[in-house]
């Protein structure tokens, strides 16, 4: 069914074209060198973004609770700074005790590490209004410069 006579969905012929261009450019053997790099970043190196890109597109996405059985440290809610300290203290004393998995913990880091860029985009776009407000009031009144 559909429309026959249609011009068809231009953006599946536009990823069709990139997929053929890449099979066409990629040769079997790029493709092992690529992988084989790749198996030595992650296991001479302990790359462990090439380990983990490695075992998604071997084993599947890994989830962040893989068991179902939660997060294995409680965690305290992140209300500002000094708590981001306390659950990276958390963290890292759960995986220096064998709490949870390293690769769990590894992910409650990241979650933790973009709550920080959020907290610290915050506090730096406060400081740049006040500096501009501070900016603007010295050019109204330049004796209070």
């Amino acid at each position: 069914k559909g429309n026959r006579g249609g011009p068809g969905n231009p953006r599946i012929r536009r990823q069709a074209e990139y997929l053929r261009a890449v099979r066409d450019a990629v040769r079997p053997d790029h493709l092992r060198l690529v992988l084989q790099r790749m198996v030595q970043l992650a296991v001479k190196d302990g790359n462990v973004y090439a380990a983990r890109l490695i075992a998604e597109r071997c084993l599947g996405p890994v989830s962040l609770d893989p068991v179902g059985e939660g997060v294995p440290v409680e965690l305290p809610r992140i209300q500002g700074f000094g708590d981001l300290l306390r659950v990276t203290e958390l963290l890292l004393q759960a995986t220096v005790n064998g709490d949870a998995p390293v690769e769990t913990i590894e992910k409650l880091s990241k979650i933790v590490e973009g709550v920080r860029k959020v907290y610290e985009t915050e506090v730096l776009d406060e400081r740049v209004r006040e500096l501009a407000e501070d900016i603007r009031r010295m050019r109204e009144d330049p004796a209070r410069a």
